[in-house]
């Protein structure tokens, strides 16, 4: 049944990487709708650093090369879901037009990342921790009141545009435009910003409610009070959940309510900012105010990672340069900098969305990529990783975490290893401790999988054989006929 469930697992996430990059790379280029065009408010384009001004330098054909050398990566790759939805739909039916990847942010943190978003506001999904056996449903809510009436957020009243460093959700009220910006943090902050406008050209009183709970963590301990959601520890990191939202006032009671009124005047914008902390230690002091720049700083950081690790590149055909970026992001988003006793430095998941984990028959295809990169330590890491969890017999095993298979995969890891220190040579120190690992993981295999001695390591499961995605051959040559519970025959690897 393990491996029933790991091919649809894989089946899966293949699956949500099909319908992403349908959206992201084969979507002609358009007029863009709400939010899309525009920089984040509150500071103006000159918030946000022009980080890609040397590559607008080899930019020939680009308009608006003033946000491209501030957004590159977000311009690029952004894309709206839908604006308004088909005429004659109900008010509930415009959600179902979401295909399951429209539903996860593309921006994560250290260890913070979402494997699922509601469109309402506040951060409502799954939010997950590390590994997926870790995550969290609700983090808030927000809730309107206009003029002292009850706003109320219909499924078909807004718009909704993806870029790699926040989804951005517009909802039309009752004579108000509401600007959700969604983002993690790279400090893992599950954070939202919230611009308020008068749509119909008059003046709103707005009170805002923010609504949260205690949140269910591993091992919790001790007494938990706002602004504190949360505390525990995971796999012996003490975790701690705070709740921040600069301005608000606190209402004793349970759940935990926080107020905030605004005059929105025509042709004005008031901003505010909601965010859920995850910290390793707990606050000297009872509260910590969010920079007024919250929103700016986390998409310069995020352009700026890509500035400086990935090389630029250009095609003619726009779709193959965002097939280009769009690589690029993958990399990212399964980037974790974990520093725990599984998974320490740089590692990269094999899926977010499915295998949350570092594993072993992925590692050669991750090094090999992220040679590229101009910092080497990212692959440094993913290859320390890979060594760092060896079986007893020294071959390479899946990292331990959730989920977590303990299986042995063919691989070639050494040659990829060879391959990367070719083009970043890997420190002598660093070599001399990764080399006899190296060896002993190709020699268990030579020793414990070649029983005929023709140097062709064999399998008797093909799952392992590091060939999932030819699984089905595997079955083929047992009568035409797919049985998962049929045997077949022993697979050599020839690479």
């Amino acid at each position: 049944m393990a491996g029933v469930r790991k091919i649809r697992w894989l089946l899966a996430a293949a699956s949500l990487a099909v319908l992403l990059a349908g959206l992201v790379l084969l979507g002609p280029r358009r007029e863009r709708g709400p939010g899309s065009s525009r920089v984040p408010e509150g500071g103006g384009p000159t918030a946000i650093p022009a980080t890609f001004s040397r590559w607008m330098e080899l930019e020939n054909a680009l308009a608006n090369r003033d946000l491209f050398a501030r957004l590159y990566v977000d311009l690029v790759l952004g894309h709206q879901v839908f604006r308004v939805p088909p005429r004659g739909l109900g008010v509930a039916q415009p959600q179902k037009l979401l295909l399951d990847d429209d539903e996860v942010l593309f921006s994560s943190g250290q260890r913070l990342w979402n494997r699922e978003i509601r469109y309402r506001p506040g951060l409502v999904g799954r939010f997950c921790y590390v590994h997926s056996d870790f995550c969290v449903e609700r983090l808030f809510e927000v809730y309107f009141a206009i003029d002292g009436k009850p706003a109320v957020v219909y499924d078909d009243l807004y718009a909704v545009e993806r870029f790699p460093s926040r989804t951005v959700t517009r909802y039309a009220l009752e004579g108000l435009l509401v600007d959700e910006h969604k983002y993690i943090t790279h400090d893992d902050r599950a954070a939202c910003t919230y611009e308020l406008r008068s749509l119909d050209g008059k003046p709103h009183r707005v009170d805002v409610q923010v609504v949260a709970e205690n949140l269910p963590m591993p091992h919790p301990y001790g007494r938990v009070s706002y602004p504190l959601l949360g505390r525990g520890t995971y796999a012996g990191l003490p975790v701690y959940a705070y709740l921040d939202a600069p301005g608000f006032e606190h209402r004793d009671g349970y759940p935990v309510r926080l107020r905030r009124s605004f005059d929105v005047a025509p042709g004005a914008v008031r901003r505010f900012d909601v965010a859920v902390s995850f910290e390793n230690a707990a606050r000297p002091g009872a509260h910590e105010s969010l920079p007024a720049d919250l929103l700016e700083r986390h998409v310069s950081d995020y352009q700026r990672w890509f500035f400086e690790n990935v090389p630029y590149f250009d095609a003619p055909d726009g779709r193959i340069k965002k097939m280009w970026y769009y690589r690029w992001w993958i990399v990212r988003l399964h980037l974790t900098e974990a520093e725990m006793s599984d998974l320490r430095g740089a590692a990269f998941y094999e899926g977010k969305l499915g295998f949350d984990n570092l594993i072993a028959f992925a590692v050669p295809a991750q090094v090999e990529e992220l040679a590229y990169l101009r910092d080497p330590r990212f692959a440094l890491g993913q290859i320390e990783n890979a060594y760092r969890n060896a079986a007893s017999s020294g071959a390479l095993r899946d990292a331990p975490g959730s989920p977590y298979w303990g299986e042995m995969y063919s691989h070639w890891t050494a040659a990829a290893v060879a391959d990367f220190h070719r083009v970043h040579p890997i420190p002598p120190a660093e070599l001399r401790e990764l080399l006899p690992r190296m060896a002993a993981d190709v020699r268990a295999w030579m020793r414990d999988f070649d029983a005929d001695g023709d140097a062709l390591p064999e399998r008797d499961i093909p799952r392992v054989s590091g060939f999932d995605l030819d699984i089905l051959s595997c079955w083929y040559c047992n009568g035409l006929k797919l049985d998962l519970r049929v045997r077949p025959p022993a697979l050599e690897r020839v690479d």
